[in-house]
């Protein structure tokens, strides 16, 4: 575990980064959200020094050691959280995480925080998690023409926002990947799902994602709620909680924050 393996080299210095480590009940508590500043594992990397954690590559640069650690913290806080029992999440072979038996979730990062989801496989079959800065209007040219469809390009351009609208596409579809990979268990490309429709900024929202051509492909349900620098956007079979009412047109948020798990 990686907490149980920071906590043996300094439990003084790592105190701090998991006070730091901050959870949000998802529809009611079907499923955890927990999320970490990568500032806090930097100071901690800083004070710790050159140490030894479980399937932390010595070769990779600094951001990504932390965002590795940040990451592992968040899901073991999430499942801890959820479950009560302290577990480990592994790492398969391609590097996505693998979860207890009979949970699912998801990790990500951008450049300043780590998020992870964890849910029991009962209450909902697939989850996946994005974070996302805003993008900017050097990368917004290259996303569109990239990761967007046809039909999304079409609404993008008229969109009064593309930038935010671009920036939801794309988080959307990362998330859906990372939602469906474990059962699919291959890659998949940008085009070949789509979120229907039309976009709308908002503090918090929902939306659908389908896929572009008949196959084993779901249709999954997906929300979005703003942060400071950009988006965390969550994509779970539509109707699949019941006791949360998860479905398109509710969102999964709402639960106080929860600090230092």
């Amino acid at each position: 575990m990686m907490r149980a393996a920071l906590l043996r080299h300094d439990a003084q210095q790592v105190a701090p980064c998991l006070a730091a480590l901050s959870a949000r009940l998802l529809w009611q508590g079907a499923a955890i959200e927990v999320s970490l500043a990568l500032s806090s594992v930097h100071r901690l990397m800083q004070a710790l020094g050159a140490v030894q954690l479980p399937g932390l590559q010595q070769t990779w640069r600094a951001p990504r050691q932390a965002s590795y650690i940040a990451g592992r913290l968040c899901a073991e806080a999430a499942v801890l959280a959820l479950t009560g029992e302290p577990a480990s999440i592994g790492r398969a072979p391609g590097g996505e995480p693998v979860w207890p038996e009979g949970l699912v979730g998801s990790i990500s990062h951008d450049a300043d925080t780590a998020v992870a989801v964890a849910a029991r496989r009962t209450s909902l079959a697939c989850l996946g998690v994005d974070v996302e800065q805003r993008l900017g209007a050097a990368a917004f040219t290259d996303i569109v023409a990239v990761c967007l469809t046809a039909e999304e390009r079409q609404l993008n351009a008229r969109h009064a926002a593309p930038l935010w609208d671009a920036t939801l596409r794309f988080s959307a579809k990362e998330a859906y990947y990372k939602a469906v990979h474990p059962q699919l268990g291959r890659f998949l490309d940008f085009h070949d799902v789509q979120v229907e429709g039309d976009t709308a900024p908002a503090d918090q929202g929902v939306f659908a994602l389908q896929p572009v051509l008949q196959g084993d492909l779901p249709r999954l349900a997906g929300a979005f709620r703003q942060t400071r620098s950009g988006l965390v956007t969550l994509v779970y079979p539509p109707g699949a909680c019941q006791a949360a009412d998860a479905v398109l047109h509710a969102s999964p948020w709402g639960a106080p924050l929860l600090h230092g798990i």
